[in-house]
């Protein structure tokens, strides 16, 4: 996956194959999130519901790419998916606990997320944090692409 920008999905051990009735997608504004929804579309569309989750790191302030956000539901919405905008607040280091949280509450059986293409030469390597914390915990699969 080091060179591509196609989806890969993570299947945490034990995972069965079943239908992805609840999907979560993670947005933050980077170009893997917009992969992300790109590769996941025919997923997205299907689904009983989506729910795109973006996380802002302090209350009074909106998250970055908080418009884009609202316009991916959007976009969703008018290709037929059954969305809902949410946003979350989160330190840094407890995104990644938030966002699995969310995914348990809404009863998500798959996640969607873009992944920060770190060099894996930096102390996060080239997953980033919340991705790391994300798929080192997570119960459902989840689509990630870069």
């Amino acid at each position: 996956m080091a060179a591509s920008n196609r989806p890969t999905a993570i299947l945490p051990s034990g995972a069965l194959a079943q239908s992805r009735r609840r999907i979560l997608l993670a947005w933050s504004d980077g170009a893997g999130a917009t992969r992300a929804v790109a590769g996941a579309m025919p997923l997205l569309l299907r689904a009983d519901a989506v729910e795109v989750l973006q996380i802002a790191e302090r209350e009074s302030s909106p998250p970055l790419g908080s418009e884009r956000a609202a316009d991916v539901a959007e976009l969703l919405a008018r290709d037929g998916a059954r969305v809902d905008l949410r946003t979350l607040t989160a330190s840094r280091q407890d995104a990644g606990g938030t966002l699995l949280s969310r995914a348990t509450a809404l009863g998500a059986d798959l996640i969607v997320m873009g992944v920060q293409g770190h060099s894996r030469r930096t102390q996060s390597g080239w997953l980033g944090d919340l991705a790391g914390a994300v798929l080192a915990t997570a119960a459902v699969p989840v689509l990630i692409c870069r």
